[in-house]
């Protein structure tokens, strides 16, 4: 109860953020995004081979950007579950381009909520609920790349059960290598007191046909504080298809 509780002050304090200085134009997009299924090889705390599922999805309307991602991870070995690993984040982003608070277009206020659950993991449990500012400090049609940070709460279960203050920092960077090929990186630093977690995924996406393109990539998550016993790095080398929507 004391967590719900906590998360929802943080995401009702994001609500009033994306309120901020007005409504929304009328002016919408439809939903842009991908779904891939991956075959990958992954180490540290489970090291096997998997089979995954990943999306993400993007909306404007107006002011307002809507940020979906997630992804499942799942393996078998002499029939027992051997992995059983899943992610997902929702981002609300407000521009600034009407000019509030001073700033311009390539300045946004947003609120985040983000999970890990990973069965075989440092932490079986790691939930955050923040609000920041984020800023473009690239925008153009064939690089973009985005700064943002936040702070919140931050809730590790398994072992213990804390809600701690935290901050977080991402960077977000996509570039066209040519016309059918796109490099990404994607990196975030999560700071709580008990522990602070570093993930990064890159991976190169070749186009193939106008929806399907092939991606191949490597993410890590390394934990500063895993509990005794348990290995504070997981990789994970994948490659699969994409479908583009």
């Amino acid at each position: 109860m004391t967590i719900c509780k906590s998360l929802k002050t943080v995401l009702a304090t994001a609500s009033c953020l994306a309120l901020l200085s007005g409504t929304a134009s009328a002016e919408d997009t439809a939903w842009n995004g991908s779904l891939s299924a991956t075959l990958s090889v992954s180490t540290g705390n489970s090291s096997n081979s998997n089979i995954g599922l990943f999306g993400n999805a993007n909306k404007t309307t107006g002011l307002y950007t809507h940020l979906l991602d997630g992804g499942y991870l799942y393996s078998e070995a002499d029939g027992s579950t051997s992995q059983s690993k899943g992610y997902g984040s929702y981002q609300l982003n407000r521009s600034f381009g009407d000019g509030a608070l001073g700033l311009n277009d390539r300045f946004y206020g947003f609120g985040i909520i983000s999970g890990i659950y990973d069965e075989f993991g440092a932490f079986r449990d790691d939930y955050y609920a923040g609000v920041g500012l984020g800023y473009k400090a690239i925008d153009t049609a064939q690089t973009t790349w985005t700064l943002d940070a936040s702070g919140g709460l931050r809730y590790l279960g398994e072992p213990g059960s804390n809600i701690e203050p935290a901050a977080r920092i991402a960077s977000r960077f996509s570039t066209n290598v040519n016309e059918r090929v796109t490099f990404s990186n994607d990196t975030s630093i999560l700071w709580s007191p008990e522990d602070t977690l570093f993930v990064n995924d890159l991976s190169l996406t070749a186009q193939l046909t106008d929806s399907l393109s092939a991606r191949a990539g490597f993410r890590i998550d390394h934990h500063t504080n895993a509990p005794v016993g348990t290995d504070p790095t997981d990789t994970l080398t994948y490659a699969g298809v994409t479908y583009g929507f």
